[in-house]
């Protein structure tokens, strides 16, 4: 019996796997609409100057659905006209893990007094893998039962992903194009997201006060696209930030951003669904925190 059932739930983690890496997926992470962007775009790297470096961690414990865990590192540094980058990122979605690593190159031109744009192109490996440890079966490393070897066993998939973005004083327009290989010849077993794009513009900006608002729309492959619509709030020359956002798939998030120090900052965030198909991204928490050094926020 216990064989059967061990049979029954490797049939059922591999018929969910997709699933699975497409809800991992498409999970953004709140430090990607202003704190970050170099997260989504590889355009951003060395856009701040100096040395940058980004960690975020996000988690959600669930019994009923598992371990919900993203983990990244980013860092990036300018070189005058041009930028070099890398990301490393760890998803964990109960029993499946999603390993990234990338490395970026960026280059910056001037359009006109502080108007700049940014081109990027990041290059990396996508590892998925299957904790099969879990499972507590005699008969585990039966020669019989090659499926979870062989899928753990596949190499790991090589992806590029471009972005550009043009940036000034008050306002910012970008979008980025997630795994070219994909799109070039139709692989879709990596990411879903085909291609993102965001606009910022400043309403209000003094020492005292700024107002941002962020639209955002996410192309998806094997999802519904997705809407974000939200507002930034600066208080004290950026002392203290405020963030709200609502996301089409029922999912708002709030989150609050200290400056520490000159160039640190730290950011907490919480997400709350609406609807009872979007509980996966209810109640997921996210700290950040980000380090630019010898270069100005901007």
């Amino acid at each position: 019996m216990k064989r059967y059932i061990y049979k029954f739930s490797i049939v059922a983690l591999f018929i969910s796997s997709s699933g699975m890496q497409l809800m991992a997926q498409s999970r953004p992470v709140i430090a990607q609409y202003f704190q970050n962007p170099y997260f989504v775009n590889p355009a951003y790297a060395g856009k701040d100057g100096g040395f940058s470096l980004n960690m975020d961690y996000s988690f959600k414990n669930n019994n009923n659905q598992g371990n919900l865990k993203n983990q990244f590192l980013t860092a990036d540094v300018n070189l005058k006209k041009s930028g070099l980058g890398f990301i490393v990122q760890n998803q964990e979605n109960g029993l499946l893990s999603i390993k990234v690593v990338k490395l970026t190159y960026a280059h910056h031109l001037k359009l006109a007094d502080k108007v700049r744009m940014h081109f990027g192109l990041s290059s990396g490996l996508t590892q998925e893998r299957f904790d099969f440890d879990q499972f507590i079966n005699n008969d585990m490393n039966d020669n019989s039962d090659p499926l979870p070897a062989e899928f753990n066993s596949r190499n790991a998939s090589f992806n590029v992903d471009f972005g550009t973005a043009i940036t000034a004083d008050k306002f910012s327009i970008q979008m980025s194009v997630t795994n070219l290989r994909k799109v070039i010849v139709n692989n879709t077993n990596i990411s879903d997201r085909v291609w993102y794009t965001a606009a910022t513009y400043k309403l209000i900006s003094n020492q005292m006060v700024q107002i941002e608002p962020v639209v955002a729309f996410t192309r998806n492959e094997n999802l519904n696209d997705r809407v974000d619509a939200g507002m930034r709030l600066h208080i004290l020359n950026e002392q203290v930030s405020l963030l709200g956002l609502y996301r089409s798939d029922d999912v708002f998030s709030t989150a609050m951003a200290l400056k520490l120090s000159q160039g640190i900052f730290i950011q907490g965030a919480y997400n709350a669904a609406f609807s009872n198909n979007n509980l996966i991204n209810n109640g997921v928490f996210e700290v950040a925190i980000k380090a630019n050094f010898k270069g100005a926020n901007k």
